[in-house]
């Protein structure tokens, strides 16, 4: 369901795909669910997580070559919230 809310939300954003082409929510919310499940596996905002964790990494790789894939890209700001959110969860 995330998935789905998330791409509709990248539909109604223009600044965030690619000009003259359409974005197929289906097949991008199918193509992130087994990253977004990893994901919430790793769960890098819990307490006693490891930001630098190579594994954590490689999902959020992940997820930008979905993003690219169907045509999303991601503001700068974007990596520097999820940067952000892991190490604070590192202090709190």
């Amino acid at each position: 369901q995330f998935c789905e809310g998330f791409a509709h939300a990248l539909q109604r954003i223009p600044e965030l795909g690619v000009p003259g082409q359409a974005l197929d929510v289906d097949a991008l919310a199918e193509d992130m669910k087994p990253v977004l499940a990893e994901l919430q596996r790793l769960n890098p905002f819990r307490g006693r997580s490891d930001p630098m964790s190579p594994a954590l990494h490689m999902e959020l790789f992940r997820l930008q070559g979905v993003l690219c894939r169907h045509g999303v890209q991601l503001p700068r700001e974007f990596a520097l919230l999820i940067k952000t959110g892991c190490f604070g969860a590192l202090y709190f």
